[in-house]
C-alpha cells in the first residue's frame, strides 16, 4: 500500500508551467488636456493631446507614436485630477502592461499628471497659441 501511495505521489508530474509575467513600461509625456472624466459617468475617459512619444513600444520593438488625442480610461486612484482643466498643459506618466506572449499594449493606466506652467508651448499647438 505505501508503494502505491507513494508511487501516486510520485506521478503528479511536472510542475504546470506558470504564465509568463506581462512586461511593463513607464512612459513621460508631455501634452494638453482635451476631456476630463466626469464623475457622472464611470466609461468617462481622460482624454490628452499629447507630444509624440519616439520610445513606445510594441510587439517586443520601438516604434514610437506619433503625437495624438489618446484617451486614457484608467487613471490610477492615487492620481488627482483637482485643479486640472480642459486646455490645461501637463506632464502625464503612464504605464503600459503588456501582453506576455504578444509583447502589444494590454492595459494603459495613468500614474500621474502635473501641470506645467501658463503658457508653455507644447510641440502640437498651432503656431501662435500656447498654454
Amino acid at each position: 500500500m505505501a508503494a502505491v501511495v507513494g508511487l501516486v505521489a510520485g506521478c503528479g508530474g511536472p510542475p504546470a508551467p506558470t504564465a509568463p509575467e506581462a512586461p511593463v513600461a513607464s512612459y513621460t509625456v508631455r501634452g494638453r488636456i482635451v476631456s476630463l472624466p466626469d464623475p457622472a459617468r464611470p466609461a468617462a475617459e481622460l482624454i490628452v493631446h499629447h507630444e509624440p512619444i519616439p520610445s513606445f513600444m510594441s510587439g517586443g520593438e520601438v516604434i514610437g507614436m506619433d503625437a495624438m488625442a489618446m484617451p486614457f480610461p484608467i487613471v490610477n486612484d492615487s492620481v488627482s485630477l483637482a485643479g486640472l482643466a480642459v486646455g490645461d498643459a501637463v506632464t502625464l506618466t503612464f504605464d503600459v502592461t503588456y501582453d506576455a506572449t504578444t509583447l502589444t499594449p494590454a492595459e494603459v493606466v495613468v500614474t500621474g499628471v502635473s501641470p506645467l506652467p501658463a503658457g508653455v508651448r507644447l510641440s502640437i499647438d498651432p503656431p501662435g497659441e500656447g498654454g
